[in-house]
């Protein structure tokens, strides 16, 4: 997982401390990067299995919506691979689902927003 935002807000102050609260929470930690361009961003990026599957239960209780949910559950795929520890044996699979992630989504399925929101009849 991915996380970056521009080094200041609109008002000129720092991003750091709320991405450092992500990073904790995602166990890994902030970084810089883009430096030498007009707009320099901090980015949090898990590293490891651990990191990863706090971030699958994250996104199990508070899920995004739409295309990055597709995404979230491609990405499921993936870390489930990991935590079977087949994901050697998985390469090319891992690979052809990462390939129709983001902008190269072709497949669009939507019955996941029927239930997105639960709420109180």
């Amino acid at each position: 997982m991915e996380l970056s935002q521009k080094q200041k807000d609109h008002n000129g102050r720092s991003n750091v401390q709320f991405l450092e609260k992500n990073a904790t929470l995602f166990l890994t930690s902030v970084k810089s990067i883009k430096m030498e361009t007009k707009y320099p961003q901090f980015r949090v990026r898990t590293t490891s299995l651990k990191g990863n599957i706090v971030v699958q239960n994250y996104l199990l209780n508070y899920p995004l919506f739409g295309t990055k949910h597709l995404d979230c559950l491609d990405w499921f795929k993936v870390i489930d691979y990991f935590k079977s520890k087949q994901h050697m044996k998985n390469v090319q699979q891992i690979a052809a689902i990462k390939s129709n992630m983001n902008n190269n989504r072709t497949n669009f399925n939507w019955d996941h927003l029927q239930k997105f929101y639960k709420l109180d009849k």
